[in-house]
């Protein structure tokens, strides 16, 4: 069976879709199950778009996500999306009574303590667990720290990307330096919390070299603070670089866990706790990585036990 883009588009919207969501009603309905609903806000030019998904058990499958319906919006108060939700839950002849859970990032709108589409949710069925996005909050706990440290890293890695990201020629640039040097060729990413410090230890050496090679006045003065030739900023960032790219992998890791489809509430405790305990036990020992280590080595001996104070406040 071949099809072309409009007559695949219309299979899957009119056909596909309402089969998929209907049988994951049907299961629901007959055998009378609770489940959670989950939604989030983007932007789509004036108007707001917002997905409702629902979570629930499959006796013989597990854990099961669909989406349940994909509306836009240009009211974005916290009484609007919970109406919304409402409306949407009855039009699918679903009783909010069965509801679990409410899921969404912790903005205010979602869950303040007075006027959030949690509180309203709340006025309507008492028992409503606030599912917060644990993911979110591992999220911000890593933008918190890193921001206390003397460098700024991710004001570094945004100034990096914007370097290339409005000059075809800089980019081109650096791809015919990393032909020069036989390193195989990459695309900078844009920064997002999830990746800003996966991608700047892999490149620093490179993006030292490349930046050097142009001189101080083809690039923001903060970029050559950082990789250019002198100065103790330029000493000490690496260490920070591969101390982040080392530290964060905890964080890393335990988001992938909290982002895994099978993961449920039931581990929260576990994983939380399992991280806390790694941190305090590095916190402890003292334990940084081997090439960090002979980094901080190479430093005179004040910068070094500056650096390794700092990284102890991580």
């Amino acid at each position: 069976l071949t099809c072309g883009k409009t007559k695949a588009k219309s299979l899957s919207e009119n056909v596909l879709v309402p089969y998929s969501i209907q049988k994951h009603l049907d299961y629901i309905k007959a055998n009378d199950l609770y489940f959670s609903l989950a939604t989030d806000a983007s932007n789509k030019g004036s108007a707001k778009c917002f997905p409702l998904v629902l979570r629930y058990f499959n006796f013989d499958e597990g854990i099961q996500h669909f989406l349940l319906d994909f509306y836009s919006d240009n009211h974005e108060s916290s009484q609007a999306i919970a109406m919304e939700i409402f409306e949407k839950l009855k039009a699918f002849d679903l009783s909010f009574e069965k509801v679990s859970a409410y899921t969404a990032d912790n903005a205010s709108v979602n869950y303040g303590k007075h006027n959030s589409i949690y509180q309203k949710l709340k006025e309507a069925k008492e028992d409503i667990v606030a599912a917060n996005c644990l993911a979110h909050i591992v999220h911000n706990t890593i933008k918190y720290v890193a921001g206390k440290l003397n460098i700024d890293v991710e004001n570094v890695i945004l100034k990096a990307y914007s370097h290339f990201s409005v000059s075809a020629m800089r980019t081109e640039q650096l791809k015919e330096f990393c032909d020069f040097v036989e390193v195989e060729e990459f695309n900078l990413l844009r920064h997002i919390v999830t990746r800003w410090l996966s991608l700047l230890p892999a490149i620093n050496r490179l993006l030292k070299c490349y930046f050097q090679s142009l001189g101080e006045e083809e690039h923001p003065k903060v970029i050559w603070k950082y990789f250019g030739d002198k100065g103790t900023a330029n000493e000490v960032a690496e260490p920070y670089f591969l101390f982040l790219s080392h530290a964060l992998k905890l964080f890393m890791d335990c988001i992938e866990v909290l982002e895994a489809k099978s993961f449920s509430f039931l581990a929260v405790y576990e994983l939380m706790n399992g991280l806390n305990m790694k941190l305090e036990r590095r916190i402890r020992d003292m334990f940084f990585r081997y090439l960090m280590n002979s980094k901080l080595k190479e430093l005179p001996q004040d910068i070094a036990g500056r650096c390794g104070k700092d990284f102890l406040t991580f």
